[in-house]
């Protein structure tokens, strides 16, 4: 929620920021039709007034992204453990949902998947790790299209789309995570990945 939260408060900032450039712009065209000069001069300067307004607006939004994702609490090892355990109980319940055409409760399960994988992408994106951030990206888009599948009665194309997510948890694990000797049937990052692991 908090990273939906976020990203609306950069659209507003973003809108409001078009709103003062683009009311600097008016006051510019103003003066300068009342000065007599002529059309072809002030679409120039709107021209470039406006891609000026465009280029520090986007400028201004990611600085924002960047200083959200940092100033967020940080993740633990153990917060990491709970979206795992998570995953793990969720997805094979979405599955058996799906095979048995319940798409309604599997729709919940992937909306559940995609706020997950958002937790998982921030954890990543804490620990500077762009490979393992991209795979959560892909993985919360995926669940994503498997919500709005399911949420549509498509079974077939959730269950795709849940397919496709699963290969994403199969290629981070390949780089990230091991088999977890305390618990036979449990993985654990691998030593050295993170900080103090």
């Amino acid at each position: 929620m908090d990273e939906v939260n976020s990203i609306g408060l950069i659209i507003r900032l973003r809108i409001s920021l078009v709103r003062e450039r683009t009311a600097g712009v008016a006051s510019v065209l103003r003066l300068l039709t009342h000065e007599g000069d002529d059309m072809r001069s002030v679409y120039a300067i709107v021209i470039v007034a406006l891609g000026f307004s465009v280029t520090t607006s986007n400028r201004s939004a990611v600085a924002q992204t960047a200083g959200t994702a940092q100033s967020a609490p940080r993740l633990t090892a153990d917060d990491y453990r709970g979206f795992m355990k998570t995953v793990g109980s969720t997805y094979p319940s979405m599955q058996k949902h799906l095979m048995g055409g319940m798409t309604a409760e599997a729709a919940k399960e992937a909306q559940t998947l995609a706020t997950t994988f958002g937790n998982v992408e921030r954890f990543w994106m804490q620990n500077n790790k762009a490979d393992a951030v991209k795979f959560a990206q892909d993985a919360r888009k995926y669940a994503t299209e498997a919500a709005g599948a399911a949420t549509a009665g498509d079974a077939a194309k959730a269950s795709m789309a849940a397919g496709n997510m699963q290969g994403m948890c199969k290629q981070c694990h390949g780089m990230y995570r091991e088999m977890d000797p305390a618990n036979p049937n449990g993985f654990r990052i691998k030593p050295g990945v993170i900080a103090g692991s």
